[in-house]
């Protein structure tokens, strides 16, 4: 049997973290300057009253994990480390 898989875009994986994030206070926010890209990573989460920067981070999958809202047979498009997954999963 061979496993499924199944792709989520980034501006879903986004929506989801937001769901969560949102009632704790909190936001996911993408990067815009490819300078701090470079530096910091590609997301962040702020906090929406005060505006501070919480966390940094080049790819939203730790966050999917860590609040439980990733499938195992679940991977974020545009994010390397799982697409070597997905390709070894389906030999592609």
């Amino acid at each position: 049997m061979m496993l499924k898989t199944y792709a989520v875009s980034t501006s879903a994986a986004m929506k989801r973290l937001n769901k969560v994030f949102l009632k704790k206070g909190q936001k996911v926010h993408k990067i815009r300057d490819k300078r701090a890209q470079d530096v910091l990573g590609k997301y962040c989460i702020k906090d929406i009253m005060t505006g501070d920067i919480i966390s940094f981070s080049s790819q939203l999958t730790d966050w999917l994990k860590e609040e439980w809202l990733l499938g195992y047979e679940e991977f974020v498009t545009d994010e390397n480390t799982n697409m070597d997954g997905y390709q070894q999963c389906t030999g592609q």
